[in-house]
C-alpha cells in the first residue's frame, strides 16, 4: 500500500523511466524517495491512530517510519550529492481564479503542494530524523510509566511530519501549514501528562503563549500576501522593491511580525515561559520539542532574513536584533531557582539567542558568512538542548528530585548520566564558536563589530550557566534526606544513557565537520567559495572561558550559590504568586462578578419577559381567529414575500 501511494504521488521525472536495476541511475530515486520523507510518518501516524494497542508495537511502527523516512533523505542526498541547485517537485492543490482584471499576480489564487531539497535542508532533516529516532529509543526504556504511549508514539510521528514540511517547504503558505501541524504535536506532546495538575498547567501555557507568536507568523504572511500577491520565497525576494503598491511600512510590519513569530517559537526570553513551566510533561516530548523548535525557527530566520531586512535598517530589522539580544537575558534568569531541567532550558536558550543574533545581524543577506557558519551549526545546538534535557530529566527521576540543592555525587553514582550533561553542556555553546572567530571580521555594517562582542558575551554567558547543573550533578557529596537513602541511587538502565550519549556526540560532530572537512560549507550552501572557518581571533576563546569559569566557581561555592539561587527562586514565587492573587482579586474576580450579574437575574428577567410577550402575542392571535395551526402559513408567506422582494431588487439593479 506504501508502495502504491508512493508511486502515485511521485512526480514525473525528466529524462526517460526508471530503467533495470542493472542501469540504476541515483536521480531516478528522486521520484519515490522525496515523497518517502512526508509520507512515511503520515502512513505510520494512520496506521498507529486506526489499529494499533501495544506500546511495544507503536514503538517499533514509530522506530521504523523514522527509518523510512531517513532511507528517503539517504536517496536524496544520493541522486544530488553533486548537484548544488536545489532540486523542486511541485504538486498541484488549490488553483482558483479570483478576478479578471488587475496585477496578473491578483488574478489566481494557487496553493501548489511543493518541496524543496538542497544540501542544507538534507542535513536539517536528517538532524531531524535523527533526533525523533534517538528520543523515542530513550522514551521506551526511561519513560516505560508514562501514561498513553501509544499517544505520545503518534504525537511524535505528526511533529517529525510538521517539522519536515517545514524543512523542505519553498512557499510560504506551505511553511505555515506544517508550522501549525508541529505547533499542535508539541502542545499534545507537552499535554501528554493530562492527569497531573503542574502538567497541564504548564501545557496551558504552551498553548496560549506560542499560538500567539504563531498568529504573529501568519499575520506577516499575510500582508506579504496581499501586497505582492506571491507566496514562493525565490518569486517574492525579487520582486520586493519592484511591485507597485509596496511601501517600507507594510514591509516593515511583514518583517516584524515574522521576527516576533521567530522568537516565540524559539523560546527565548521573555517569550520562554512555555519552555520552562512545561518542564513538568513528559520528558522525551519536552526535550524533543526543545530540539525541534531550536531547529525550525532559526532555519526560518535564515530563509527569511532578506524579508525581514526589506524595508531597510528600519524597525524590522531592528526588532529581530532586540529580540535576539533580549534573549541573551534567558541565561541570567536560568540563576533563578535550582529546578535542574528548567536551568538547562534557560542556559540554553542563550545560545539560541546568539544564533539568531548572527543570522539577522547582516541586512538583506543570508549569505554572510557568520550567517553560514551559524545555520551549518544549528542541528549541533539542537541537538545537544535535546540531550541536555534528557540528561537533566535522568538526574531529576534518579535522585528524586529536581532540587540541585539535593543532587551531588554523579561522578561516583552517576558517571554516565553526568558525562553526557557535561557533552551537552559543552556542545551547546561551543557549536557557534566558528562563527565568534569570523563574527567581528567580516565585512558588513558597522553593527557588526558591536553585535560580535554581544554575540561572543552570550555564548560566554551560556556556557557559564550550563556549568552550574553539570556541577550540581556530579560534584559534591549526595545528602540523605527524609524517605531517601543516598545508597539507592544509581546508574540508569543502558539505554537511556547511551542514548543521551549519542546524541551529544552526534552534536558534537556536526559542530566540529566545519573545522575538518575542507570544504564543507561550499558543499551544504552550493557557494563557489567557502567561509574562511577559523581566524586570528580570540572571540572563539571566550565559550571555552566560560565554560572552564563556570566550573571551576561553581565547585569552589557549591552549596553558597545554590542557597541564594534556591532563595531568589523562591522570592520570584512568592512575587508571581502575589502578582496571581492581585490578578485574581483585582481583574478577574470583578470580571466574574459582572458576568454572574449578567448570566443570572439579568438574563433570566429578560427571558421571563420574552415567554410573557410571546404568550401574550399568540392570547392576541387566538382572539382574531389565527390559531396555531395557522401560524406555519404565515411563516411561509412572509418568506415568500422577502423573496420576492430581494429579487425585484436584484432584478431592478438598485443598490441592497
Amino acid at each position: 500500500m506504501l508502495a502504491a501511494v508512493l508511486l502515485a504521488a511521485s512526480p514525473a521525472r525528466q529524462g526517460g523511466a526508471l530503467g533495470p536495476l542493472g542501469n540504476f541511475d541515483p536521480s531516478t530515486s528522486l521520484g519515490w524517495s522525496v515523497p518517502l520523507i512526508l509520507l512515511a510518518p503520515l502512513v505510520a501516524l494512520a496506521m498507529m491512530v486506526s489499529g494499533m494497542r501495544y506500546r511495544r508495537g507503536a514503538a517499533n511502527l514509530a522506530e521504523l517510519a523514522l527509518l523510512a523516512s531517513g532511507v528517503g533523505v539517504g536517496l536524496a542526498a544520493w541522486a544530488r550529492w553533486k548537484q548544488a541547485s536545489p532540486y523542486i517537485a511541485a504538486y498541484q492543490w488549490i488553483n482558483i481564479p479570483v478576478a479578471f482584471v488587475g496585477p496578473e499576480q491578483f488574478q489566481g489564487f494557487g496553493i501548489d503542494e511543493s518541496i524543496r531539497l538542497d544540501h542544507i535542508a538534507l542535513l536539517f532533516l536528517a538532524s531531524l530524523l535523527l533526533l525523533a529516532l534517538l528520543v523515542i529509543t530513550w522514551h521506551r526504556v526511561a519513560g516505560r510509566a508514562e501514561p498513553g504511549p501509544i499517544r505520545l508514539f503518534s504525537l511524535v510521528l505528526l511533529q517529525v511530519f510538521g517539522a519536515a514540511g517545514v524543512v523542505v517547504a519553498p512557499d510560504l503558505a506551505e511553511l505555515a501549514a506544517f508550522w501549525g501541524f508541529a505547533a499542535v504535536a508539541t502542545y499534545l506532546l507537552l499535554a501528554n501528562r493530562w492527569g497531573v495538575e503542574p502538567a497541564s498547567r504548564g501545557a496551558r501555557v504552551a498553548l496560549w503563549l506560542p499560538f500567539a507568536a504563531d498568529l504573529s507568523l501568519l499575520a506577516g504572511i499575510a500582508i506579504l500576501y496581499s501586497r505582492y500577491g506571491q507566496l514562493t520565497l525565490t518569486s517574492l525576494i525579487p520582486v520586493l522593491h519592484s511591485t507597485p503598491g509596496w511601501g517600507p511600512k507594510s514591509l516593515t510590519g511583514a518583517g516584524a511580525l515574522l521576527a516576533v513569530g521567530i522568537a516565540g517559537r524559539l523560546g527565548l526570553f521573555p517569550l520562554s515561559a512555555w519552555t520552562t513551566s512545561s518542564v513538568e510533561a513528559p520528558p522525551a516530548g519536552h526535550a524533543l520539542s526543545i530540539g525541534v523548535w531550536t531547529l525550525l525557527p532559526l532555519y526560518a530566520a535564515w530563509r527569511l532574513q532578506p524579508v525581514i531586512w526589506a524595508s531597510g535598517p528600519h524597525a524590522a530589522g531592528r526588532v529581530a536584533v532586540g529580540l535576539a539580544l533580549l534573549g541573551l537575558a534567558g541565561p541570567l534568569f536560568s540563576l533563578v531557582g535550582n529546578d535542574i531541567r528548567r536551568t538547562v532550558v534557560l542556559a540554553g536558550s542563550g545560545a539560541a539567542a546568539a544564533a539568531l543574533l548572527a543570522i539577522v545581524t547582516w541586512p538583506g543577506s543570508n549569505l554572510s558568512p557568520v550567517a553560514l557558519l551559524t545555520v551549518a551549526a544549528v542541528p549541533a545546538l539542537a541537538a545537544a538542548r535535546c540531550a541536555g534535557q534528557l540528561a537533566a530529566a535522568g538526574a531529576a527521576g534518579a535522585m528524586r528530585s529536581p532540587d540541585m540543592a539535593l543532587m551531588g555525587g554523579g561522578l561516583q553514582r552517576m558517571p554516565r548520566t553526568s558525562a553526557g550533561l557535561l557533552l551537552a553542556a559543552l556542545v551547546a555553546p561551543l557549536s557557534l564558536i566558528a562563527a565568534a572567530a569570523v563574527f567581528g571580521q567580516s565585512p558588513g555594517p558597522s553593527l557588526s563589530g558591536r553585535a560580535g562582542l554581544v554575540f561572543a558575551a552570550g555564548l560566554t554567558l551560556s556556557a557559564l550557566t550550563l556549568a552550574r547543573p553539570v556541577v550540581a550533578l556530579a560534584y559534591g557529596p549526595l545528602r540523605r534526606r527524609r524517605a531517601f537513602e543516598p545508597e539507592r541511587v544509581r546508574e540508569a538502565a543502558p539505554v537511556p544513557v547511551w542514548t543521551v550519549l549519542l546524541l551529544s556526540a552526534a552534536g558534537a560532530v556536526l559542530a566540529d565537520l566545519g573545522f575538518v572537512l575542507t570544504g564543507w560549507l561550499a558543499f551544504l550552501f552550493g557557494t563557489a567559495q567557502a567561509p574562511e572557518v577559523m581566524r586570528t581571533s580570540v572571540l572563539w576563546l571566550a565559550p571555552v572561558g566560560g565554560l572552564v569559569l563556570g566550573l571551576l566557581v561553581f565547585a569552589a561555592a557549591k552549596d553558597a550559590l545554590l542557597g541564594w539561587s534556591g532563595t531568589l527562586g523562591s522570592r520570584w514565587e512568592a512575587l508571581l504568586g502575589q502578582g496571581q492573587a492581585a490578578f485574581g482579586r483585582y481583574l478577574e474576580a470583578p470580571a466574574l462578578a459582572a458576568v454572574a450579574a449578567v448570566d443570572g437575574p439579568a438574563v433570566g428577567a429578560g427571558e421571563g419577559r420574552l415567554g410573557l410577550s410571546l404568550f401574550g402575542f399568540g392570547r392576541d392571535l387566538r382572539r382574531l381567529g389565527l390559531g396555531a395551526p395557522r401560524l406555519p402559513l404565515l411563516f411561509l408567506l412572509a418568506v415568500a414575500v422577502a423573496a420576492l422582494a430581494a429579487a425585484g431588487l436584484a432584478a431592478s439593479g438598485l443598490p441592497r
